[in-house]
């Protein structure tokens, strides 16, 4: 999904490769054997493919802290998002396979990447540790536990300005009536109600918008309408709240409630509005607040569910982008070291306090941020459900934002899109020869 939320693509062609000791003033010199082997007798040089959007100061200063915890080195190999997939096949294919990688979004990768070059974690000591939420979010299908995140997993719902709400005496609402209405008011006092993006592909707004609503089916059928979905036993045009929630996001854009350019809408543009209050709510989770608040710092934003009929709705949650160690690695041991010391409830802390927000462990304390707190009580409530990307087999979300695109244009109806995905997936379905497909 989803997932290079927000990031900004790098040319096709450019490949930064850092070769690390990560220790104060030696962080990226290069290390004496190149990724290659050991520098000293005993010491192990480990690779770690990592998106160059995703490598975060504070992902550097954990690799410090494990370098000079180990003794070991850690050989960074960045490339950007746009080209990571293929060059993690290529080095997997090849027997070149890094001792580490991650995967853009830990719960989806159990479809996107082929499974066996996974190590499962399910049995290491730290997964004990694990809130039932937390587990929740990252683990697979399966149950299995993969990798760990190195960005802050979350939810979708919807954000907005709180002091555009208590200006206009507005609440959350709770029925998609009083959402409506919550809109009307919004529009005649001159705010425009819901942004949301199309602009160059962009995911911000409709399919996070989709994927929120669509989590309704798994809160009334159960989570037994995956295995019936992903046995293709249940078609995604059989799914009455799929339609539901293509019809509720069709009726906010003809009764004009959300911005008139969102087919030109672009994410700094989004991060305009939401930030001056030329609108009132955004779809989204908190990978929208880092950007926003560097240029907007006194913005105060609430969070809720996307009203679903007659109920509140939920969160669509997301895993965010996870660190795996792969089955084959050359160095498994030292690998799976590093990731075991990334669980501690130290790093944990430390690495949380650089980036507040919902930690996976139920023992660690990490102060939330203005999203992620009301984010946990849906969790607690039991009204936040893994997206559909992170749950069904055969689902493309590039194929998703495309349909979506042509609905909110008016070329395809809800059905005319739910059938559409459902062609889709059953290529996709007998391509692999799932069962049941």
């Amino acid at each position: 999904m989803v997932m290079t939320r927000g990031k900004k693509k790098i040319a096709a062609g450019v490949l930064i490769s850092i070769v690390l000791t990560a220790c104060g003033s030696n962080a990226g010199s290069e290390s004496g054997t190149n990724g290659q082997g050991n520098a000293n007798e005993g010491q192990v040089t480990l690779q770690f493919m990592v998106t160059s959007e995703n490598y975060s100061g504070r992902l550097k200063d954990f690799i410090a802290n494990y370098e000079e915890m180990s003794g070991n080195r850690v050989d960074v190999q960045l490339f950007p998002a746009a080209e990571f997939d293929n060059m993690l096949k290529v080095k997997m294919m090849s027997d070149e396979g890094p001792d580490l990688f991650v995967t853009d979004d830990i719960a989806m990768s159990q479809f996107q990447v082929p499974v066996e070059w996974f190590e499962d974690l399910t049995e290491r000591p730290w997964a004990e540790r694990l809130s039932d939420g937390g587990r929740a979010i990252i683990e697979w299908n399966d149950g299995r536990i993969t990798g760990l995140p190195i960005t802050n997993p979350g939810g979708m719902g919807m954000m907005y300005n709180k002091a555009i709400f208590d200006e206009l005496g507005l609440s959350e609402p709770t029925t998609w009536d009083e959402l409506l209405q919550l809109s009307e008011t919004l529009k005649q006092a001159g705010v425009t109600p819901i942004n949301i993006q199309l602009a160059n592909g962009s995911e911000f707004g409709t399919t996070h918008l989709m994927h929120q609503l669509f989590a309704n089916a798994e809160l009334n059928r159960g989570s037994q309408i995956w295995d019936e979905l992903n046995s293709n036993k249940l078609k995604l045009v059989e799914v009455e709240e799929y339609e539901q929630a293509l019809q509720q996001m069709l009726e906010l854009k003809e009764k004009g409630y959300i911005n008139e350019d969102f087919i030109s809408n672009t994410f700094e543009m989004t991060q305009e509005k939401l930030g001056t209050g030329q609108v009132a709510m955004h779809p989204g989770g908190d990978f929208i607040l880092e950007p926003l608040l560097e240029n907007y710092p006194d913005i105060e934003l609430g969070f809720f569910p996307m009203p679903f009929g007659d109920t509140p709705g939920v969160i669509s949650l997301y895993a965010g982008v996870g660190m795996s160690v792969n089955s084959n690695a050359k160095n498994k041991e030292a690998a799976l070291e590093l990731i075991d010391f990334f669980a501690t409830k130290e790093e944990q802390e430390a690495y949380m306090g650089k980036a507040p927000g919902t930690s996976v462990f139920a023992d660690v304390e990490a102060e939330q941020n203005m999203i992620s707190e009301e984010l946990q009580k849906y969790m607690d409530s039991g009204r936040a459900f893994m997206g559909m990307f992170g749950r069904f087999q055969v689902w493309n979300d590039m194929d998703a934002r495309k349909l979506m695109q042509e609905m909110m244009l008016g070329s395809k109806s809800p059905q005319r899109v739910l059938e559409e995905l459902d062609a889709k997936a059953e290529l996709l379905g007998r391509g692999k020869q799932l069962p049941g497909w």
